[in-house]
């Protein structure tokens, strides 16, 4: 009778011990989940800037060459009109627009590869923001089968080899 008493204590104490772990478990789940989430932000926030970074360094290229152009233009325009030539006609005119012509497809270029490096800065950060939420949502789930289907199934096994059938076959 008495080591009935003292199994069942033993059992209690298990019992016990089983059940703090499962709940440490799913409480390390969920804070790792919300530490994911943090991360997801933190590169969210982490790529616009760099995307922001980036539009402004082209938009000051573009900038940059617009100036270069203005005066890479004023000079010839300076340069004929000191030698006497009429600018607007023939060769000097065509070859200040086509001067200006070129000018602009690079500042269209610039804007244009400045763009593309901002989405790809944009899309990289989201990339990494899912892969973090994944990771969140895999830890949530993990803990979670861990502290309820896996768990019991593990604190049963243990129960039946401690205890063999004097408590009856679970599952």
């Amino acid at each position: 009778m008495f080591s009935f008493l003292k199994s069942l204590s033993d059992f209690g104490r298990i019992f016990r011990g089983a059940a703090a772990l499962l709940g440490a478990q799913a409480y390390g789940a969920y804070h790792t989940r919300r530490a994911a989430q943090d991360q997801a932000r933190f590169a969210r926030r982490q790529a616009a800037d760099r995307a922001g970074a980036i539009a402004h360094k082209a938009a000051a290229a573009v900038r940059e060459r617009k100036r270069l152009l203005a005066r890479q233009a004023g000079g010839v325009r300076a340069g004929y009109g000191a030698s006497g030539v009429v600018i607007d006609e023939d060769s000097p005119g065509l070859f200040i627009a086509e001067t200006r012509a070129l000018g602009e497809a690079d500042m269209a270029n610039i804007h244009r590869q400045g763009q593309i490096e901002v989405q790809q800065a944009r899309d990289t950060g989201r990339m990494q923001a899912r892969a973090y939420r994944k990771q969140g949502r895999g830890a949530l789930i993990g803990g979670g089968l861990g502290a309820g289907l896996l768990g019991g199934s593990a604190q049963n096994r243990m129960m039946q080899q401690n205890y063999g059938k004097r408590f009856g076959r679970w599952m």
